[in-house]
């Protein structure tokens, strides 16, 4: 059951093995709360990614470092609204990472207007102090100052795929700018949503709606580690040196323990649920061990 081979000699106990928590079903309320909490932070991270993308945004790991850090934003969002439906909570993210795709495009567009505004009224003070200098007949170079601004986000954008975007020693551009773009868009969705399963999976209690945590956890002996598999009926073949048990319970303890069992450079070696009286017998073992 810890490690190695496992050899069952006589079976679990009934009260050793327990069911899981049910998978929680498709929450309206709290996914409309989960979708309105994850808009502004899909919008005021794109603001800062595309602040950070002027100055370095290294290919394929800016966008999934950015998806990442937005899956830790809703992670939050996901525990404050309680949130425990997986589809649920990996649409809204997919849906909020392609906003903060979309809208670090927004803000460069915004950016570029007023740079292209900012450089109009310089050209025309710079106008005005050679008027006074020299009359109007002096004035020159003043056209190359006067930029027009992008109409308009879509014109912005083709401009851009003009220009093109450096990749490695190649310029992409026209279709190919475009098919980055997606790219980098869907690997910060794709992140985003990852991260975010992760917290949605996480166990959750219904009855006194608290989020599972850990309750007691340390590091085994092989010794310690066969006498407390043997004590939930199980023999252990080859048991390692030590073992880091943890034990995880709602706030309340009215539902099955989650137990998990790692080796060495933290291979899960088990994983499972555990009735309350299982995980009674558990906490004897661990108790003034860790």
């Amino acid at each position: 059951m810890f490690a190695g081979r496992i050899t069952d000699v006589s079976g679990p106990p009934a009260t050793s093995i327990a069911q899981p928590p049910e998978p929680a079903r498709f929450q309206l309320r709290r996914g409309a709360v989960f979708a309105c909490l994850a808009v502004p932070w899909a919008v005021g991270l794109s603001w800062l990614a595309a602040r950070a993308e002027a100055v370095a945004a290294p290919l394929v790991v800016f966008p999934l470092a950015v998806g990442l850090v937005l899956a830790g934003l809703l992670g939050l969002s996901l525990r404050a609204c309680r949130l425990t439906h997986v589809r649920t909570a990996m649409g809204v993210a997919l849906c909020a990472g392609l906003l903060a795709a979309a809208g670090q495009h927004l803000w460069a567009y915004r950016s570029a207007v007023v740079r292209a505004q900012r450089r109009q009224i310089e050209a025309e003070a710079e106008a005005a102090r050679q008027i006074g200098r020299q009359g109007r007949g002096a004035v020159v170079g003043i056209g190359e100052l006067l930029v027009e601004p992008p109409g308009s986000l879509w014109e912005f954008m083709q401009g851009e795929a003009r220009v093109g975007r450096p990749l490695w020693r190649w310029r992409a551009r026209g279709p190919w700018a475009w098919f980055w773009w997606a790219i980098d868009a869907l690997l910060l969705a794709g992140a985003a949503a990852w991260g975010t399963r992760w917290f949605a999976r996480w166990p959750y209690c219904p009855r006194c709606e608290s989020w599972y945590r850990t309750i007691r956890a340390g590091r085994l002996g092989s010794d310690a580690v066969a006498e407390l598999a043997a004590g939930l009926g199980q023999s252990v073949a080859g048991p390692p040196d030590s073992a880091h048990v943890q034990v995880i319970s709602c706030v309340g303890g009215c539902g099955p323990v989650l137990l998990v069992v790692t080796g060495p450079a933290g291979r899960r070696v088990w994983r499972g649920w555990l009735s309350p009286a299982a995980a009674e017998h558990v906490m004897t073992r661990l108790a003034g061990r860790c």
